[in-house]
């Protein structure tokens, strides 16, 4: 049996010497060099971030990836090499400037096909409606095609878009958009490593679970926010509305949309969570209070939470879930065609807690593919499936008050009737996901044909 590793030689010229990724995974993780000196603030650079597995969060998909692959980086251009970058960001115009980052001689190579150029969104899944028009743009901009582009996206919905789109315009040429499911392999990798090694986890330990508080607990729920979007100063307006805010933990950073009233929508939602009739003019004294409040921390101080993007994989803590009996997790957007299920979405499978989800519709079923089950009917969770923003929100809203109308001995007696289904998720979530082989393959493959 042939196990010679498949090998991958990416280029750029930023880096100042040879890279090997099985024994630099970390430096190569972190190398984060402004492609030219330029980031135009448009978010772009060259550095792996979430394109390869670090020996760390994502530890069990690096030791299969060291397995099969030799995947080097390197300042010194081959006959023919790949290049890539990452997209930390997607806005409406990325691609008109990315054209402008990419070097020249690139340009001619990938018009020659020399050069196989990936753009990755590997760990973000924000999509405008401008990403693919622009980006065919720039595909015909710089003479690319099928074989010598690629752009990976951690939308969940980003392949049933794409075919929608080359349907709708049967004049282009389709190229390779694939999925990411990066956070589904981080957070899975984490947990297992957690429950391996948890020494190695001080505050954050698997090992912790053995003293899962029986008692009756402080607290209803947990709502964890960092960075103020418009459905999550919404919620917490809510919580105020209802009387129900001092029954939970609540982190908000503060900044954020300024002014409800005016409020149009952006990209992270396209309508607002509430827009018609009165319920507005009864949500406004309680958004202004949400504004007034901010910050608010839980269990990490304001300067952390600030300024630790990462702080889902190096502060996660099970207290706060430990001393409550469900979550109510805000994804990083509400009312959108993109889907991006990050750490959010996951962790609460990992950490023992049922949660209801403020994000866009149709985000449950997903967690159902990879083995997870969620809480109906302990849950009602037919908000899920509301497309209008305003409804969903008043459903999601309803649901929590249902839970908090409880009295704690019900409510203490409600999460422990679900513990078969707690166990379950523990044990998926604690089972390593690879998304890596998927990608690295078609990788692999494209530019062995090219």
């Amino acid at each position: 049996m042939n196990h010679r590793k498949k090998k991958m030689i990416f280029y750029h010229p930023n880096i100042k010497h040879t890279l090997d990724f099985a024994k630099h995974s970390s430096h190569i993780e972190g190398n984060v060099d402004l492609i030219n000196g330029k980031d135009i603030n448009r978010n772009c650079w060259f550095g792996c971030l979430a394109f390869i597995p670090a020996d760390g969060s994502t530890n069990y998909a690096y030791e299969q990836t060291k397995k099969k692959y030799d995947i080097i980086f390197t300042p010194h251009k081959q006959e023919k090499y790949m290049m890539f970058y990452e997209a930390g960001d997607m806005h409406d115009d990325w691609f008109v400037h990315f054209y402008d980052i990419v070097p020249t001689d690139v340009k001619k190579d990938i018009e020659e096909k020399r050069c196989l150029l990936i753009v990755s969104m590997m760990n973000e899944g924000i999509n405008m409606p401008s990403t693919f028009p622009t980006m065919h743009e720039f595909i015909d901009r710089v003479g690319a095609s099928k074989d010598t582009f690629m752009f990976i996206s951690a939308d969940f919905n980003i392949e049933n878009k794409y075919k929608k789109f080359c349907e709708e315009n049967p004049n282009i040429e389709p190229v390779d958009v694939i999925k990411s499911q990066y956070f589904v392999t981080a957070m899975t990798n984490e947990f297992e490593q957690m429950s391996r090694v948890p020494q190695d986890y001080v505050n954050r330990s698997m090992g912790s679970f053995s003293q899962v508080n029986m008692d009756i607990r402080d607290y209803y729920y947990v709502c964890m926010n960092r960075l103020p979007k418009i459905h999550r100063q919404v919620i917490i307006a809510y919580l105020l509305k209802l009387g129900i805010f001092d029954k939970g933990l609540v982190s908000l950073l503060d900044g954020g949309v300024d002014n409800f009233e005016t409020f149009q929508g952006n990209r992270y939602s396209e309508r607002p969570p509430i827009y018609r009739g009165k319920e507005k003019e009864y949500i406004m004294p309680y958004w202004e209070k949400t504004k007034d409040m901010a910050p608010m921390t839980i269990d990490l101080d304001y300067e952390t939470l600030k300024n630790n993007f990462g702080a889902w994989n190096t502060h996660m803590t099970f207290e706060p879930h430990n001393n409550s009996y469900f979550s109510i997790q805000t994804g990083t957007s509400y009312d959108t065609d993109w889907v991006h299920l990050d750490d959010k979405f996951f962790k609460c499978f990992g950490l023992l807690q049922p949660f209801i989800w403020v994000g866009p519709p149709n985000s449950l079923p997903y967690a159902e593919k990879y083995g997870f089950k969620t809480f109906h009917p302990y849950i009602d969770e037919s908000y899920d499936k509301i497309e209008d923003p305003q409804d969903r929100m008043l459903a999601i809203v309803k649901e929590i008050e249902r839970l908090c109308s409880m009295s704690k001995k019900e409510i203490h007696e409600w999460y422990h009737s679900m513990w078969n289904i707690l166990a379950h998720n523990l044990e998926v979530v604690k089972t390593p996901f690879d998304c890596y082989e998927k990608i690295y393959s078609k990788v692999y493959d494209k530019f062995t044909y090219l």
